[in-house]
């Protein structure tokens, strides 16, 4: 056989597995888009939560195959999937999200954060909570709502600002930095501040760095009772809390007034 030959058969050889691994990740990911249509038009009622945990599963499943298989930075996934999700402006890390439906007052949501490491591999996990008072650490539930990088030099972070809904009048801010690494990410600051809906804003300046956390609790609060130790007083009752952290070009640092 002509040596010109050979590597033409050797280049349709490797052009046609490449077609066939597309094809079998977009099957995947239509799988993925019909089990979250199925699962968008099912109410959060006693008679659906079995399915719609069931497809919760399915898809969780199905997304972190998808979003770990090697060629997976070469497919447009974030075009593909249905599915909400936020980026890093230069798309190293995505975090796709979908509410869990549980039925309950806290109103949950399942992340999968999808991370570019340094070599090229991709890698998708299910994303945790970096606040939690157990030994193990629990999965996030709030939603992640923008993601801020943060360059110095060559070093790259990442600020995941997020909130969620924990009751029926409950709320909560979180924020995350993170650094990836050679294997996953590195956390370097986490910050979460929980009050009444309504009674709070937080808000990140982009240009000097800082955040910015401006939020109120009455003393008599049963959920969120205090003596306003560490607060402004502003009547009898309501309680004010300011909290601005500053970058140091590592981690975010309080300031304390």
């Amino acid at each position: 056989m002509p040596i010109r030959i050979f590597f033409i058969n050797i280049l349709v050889f490797f052009f046609a597995l490449s077609a066939r691994a597309q094809e079998e990740v977009r099957e995947k990911v239509n799988q993925i888009n019909q089990w979250y249509k199925e699962h968008r038009e099912l109410a959060a009622v006693d008679d659906n939560l079995e399915r719609i945990s069931e497809l919760n599963a399915k898809m969780t499943n199905y997304l972190l195959q998808v979003l770990n298989d090697p060629k997976a930075r070469s497919y447009p996934l974030e075009k593909w999937l249905n599915l909400d999700f936020v980026q890093s402006s230069d798309k190293k890390i995505v975090v796709f999200s979908w509410s869990e439906k549980t039925g309950g007052s806290n109103q949950t949501n399942i992340n999968i954060i999808y991370v570019e490491l340094p070599d090229g591999y991709p890698k998708g996990e299910k994303l945790l909570d970096c606040h939690t008072f157990d030994k193990e650490q629990s999965l996030y539930t709030g939603q992640i709502n923008q993601i801020y990088d943060l360059k110095l030099g060559e070093k790259m972070l990442y600020l995941l600002m997020g909130s969620g809904i924990s009751c029926n009048t409950c709320c909560y801010d979180y924020t995350v930095l993170y650094e990836i690494n050679d294997y996953w990410l590195e956390e370097s600051f986490c910050v979460v501040h929980d009050y009444r809906q309504g009674d709070g804003k937080y808000s990140f300046d982009e240009k000097s760095r800082t955040l910015l956390y401006d939020f109120t609790i009455d003393s008599d609060d049963p959920l969120y009772k205090n003596d306003c130790a560490e607060g402004e007083k502003l009547n009898e009752k309501t309680c004010r809390y300011l909290r601005k952290y500053q970058f140091n070009g590592n981690t975010f640092e309080e300031v304390i007034k």
